[in-house]
């Protein structure tokens, strides 16, 4: 991963975690706002009006169809074959040089 993108991703995981809101990253929040408040929804079923009580059947009926379908930034698979086969190309005497230079 480029360094760049590599600190554009950690910085904006961070802001997500802080609840730093800017243009791109107050879906990330509420969308885990949302979640939060349906799963603390269902431990209190005395407490749920009617709209909770659709959001949860809705939330319940989505939430398989959402761990089937690919997330969206996601490598193929091919990919991921590319990048262990890249990775096994590293001799065993490239690997000794590199703990040797690590442990002096």
């Amino acid at each position: 991963m480029p360094l760049l993108s590599k600190g554009h991703s950690y910085g904006f995981n961070l802001a997500v975690e802080a609840g730093i809101t800017t243009s791109e990253t107050v879906k990330p929040i509420l969308a885990r706002a949302h979640g939060r408040m349906l799963a603390l929804a269902s431990r209190i079923p005395d407490a749920l009006d009617d709209e909770l009580k659709e959001a949860l059947g809705a939330a319940a009926e989505a939430a398989p169809t959402a761990a089937e379908a690919p997330v969206e930034g996601t490598a193929p698979a091919d990919d991921d074959e590319k990048k262990d086969d890249e990775e096994e190309k590293v001799s065993e005497e490239d690997a000794a040089a590199g703990l040797s230079a690590l442990f002096g």
